[in-house]
């Protein structure tokens, strides 16, 4: 019902900030994540703002010293618990990374929930999703699983309380396609992608497991 504020910095005016992403909660707490290219390669820093007060200062996300690669991603859940994944690299392995931010503020680095061989091109993306009680969710693509130009899309889930479950194939992408996830306050949740089919849709009821995919597209409509 009002005006869009007068903008604020929130980063270190010195630093390079790339690549923001936001998460808010349905009471109003917000999260703002973003890289910063250093000499050594990149940093994830972060700042919250509870609902009602002011942004706090920038905090460096823990285990993200890694190469700027955009593929970043961020969720919240009511109780203002965070957490962010993305797509980092070690040597020649691709590893989806996540850390966790505590409702109090305390970040804490997770476990690596999935690793795959480099290819040339730069890896596919990477999204996650809380409900409102803190179960989490995170997507991505393995672009080292490519055969006939179609690479795997994965997903590994969190309960709240509870460590990462088994990661689990959800189906295969065009090669040079990416996806989109989204999750709500309940813990349903759907990802959509584009196959030789076309646009096909995953569903993830909170409880429960994933259903088969949904051509809700075809190829020819698809693109145009």
């Amino acid at each position: 019902g009002g005006m869009f504020s007068p903008p604020q910095r929130i980063s270190h005016h010195r630093e390079e900030a790339l690549d923001p992403r936001i998460a808010m909660n349905a009471r109003g707490d917000a999260i703002v994540v973003w890289d910063v290219q250093v000499p050594t390669g990149c940093l994830l820093r972060a700042t919250f703002r509870p609902a009602g007060g002011a942004w706090g200062a920038p905090r460096t996300v823990p285990d993200g010293h890694e190469y700027c690669r955009g593929s970043h991603t961020v969720a919240i859940d009511q109780r203002g618990n965070a957490i962010v994944a993305w797509v980092a690299m070690q040597g020649s392995t691709m590893l989806v990374k996540t850390a966790g931010r505590g409702a109090k503020g305390r970040w804490s680095a997770q476990p690596v929930i999935g690793r795959a061989s480099a290819v040339a091109e730069p890896p596919g993306a990477v999204q996650v999703g809380m409900d409102a009680r803190g179960d989490a969710i995170v997507v991505w693509i393995d672009p080292a699983r490519v055969l006939g130009g179609r690479r795997t899309m994965w997903a590994r889930i969190r309960p709240v309380g509870r460590p990462w479950g088994a990661k689990e194939r959800i189906g295969d992408l065009a090669y040079e396609s990416s996806l989109s996830f989204a999750m709500d306050a309940r813990g349903d949740a759907s990802v959509v992608w584009e196959d030789k089919r076309g646009m096909e849709v995953a569903s993830h009821p909170a409880g429960g497991g994933w259903q088969t995919p949904n051509t809700v597209s075809d190829r020819k409509s698809a693109e145009i």
